[in-house]
């Protein structure tokens, strides 16, 4: 499942025929890779439940794969993998349920088992235009000049992106600094 669908971008492109299909998944493909990176968010979540080692000795613990739908279970792996119950997790976090406390230091000590991501139903119509557009402008410049590297002829997403829809995804971030 992914955040747009080969019909959907094909109307968007307003792309009738079957011989630009393969270039077309290829873009959208691209698209949400990229979208993804600049986000932090994960888009499908068909893998099911993400099972993630997490450091320890902070007030929350900080999940790989964004938006947190919801957490199965915190597993203390110091301590015979004793199960934390009391827990609040937000989109972005989780968090000890008595406020303040910081969790169990050490490296990889939490084994959190959780469902992240967004499913077709979920995904903001604001995130889905822009990866829309993102598509727009790659299959639009497939094959073409954008810029000459070293490398060759070609383009960069962030170039292709421009700064205002650049500005449109960044708006749905949710990447944290961390150290």
């Amino acid at each position: 499942m992914s955040l747009v669908t080969l019909a959907l971008a094909k109307e968007f492109l307003q792309i009738s025929h079957a011989q630009e299909d393969l270039t077309i998944q290829m873009l959208i493909d691209s698209s949400e890779e990229f979208a993804q990176l600049i986000t932090g968010l994960y888009f499908y979540s068909d893998t099911g439940e993400i099972t993630e080692l997490l450091d320890g000795g902070e007030v929350e613990l900080w999940a790989k794969r964004l938006p947190i739908q919801s957490v199965t279970s915190v597993l203390d792996t110091d301590n015979d993998d004793a199960e934390t119950t009391d827990i609040k997790v937000t989109r972005s976090r989780i968090l000890d349920g008595t406020d303040g406390t910081k969790w169990g230091k050490g490296k990889q000590r939490w084994k959190v088992n959780y469902i992240a991501g967004y499913g077709l139903a979920d995904i903001p119509a604001g995130l889905k235009h822009a990866v829309l557009d993102l598509v727009y402008r790659a299959h639009a410049n497939r094959g073409g000049k954008r810029h000459q590297s070293a490398a060759g002829y070609g383009y960069d997403w962030e170039s292709l992106a421009g700064s205002g829809l650049m500005k449109r995804l960044r708006r749905y971030s949710m990447k944290v600094s961390i150290g």
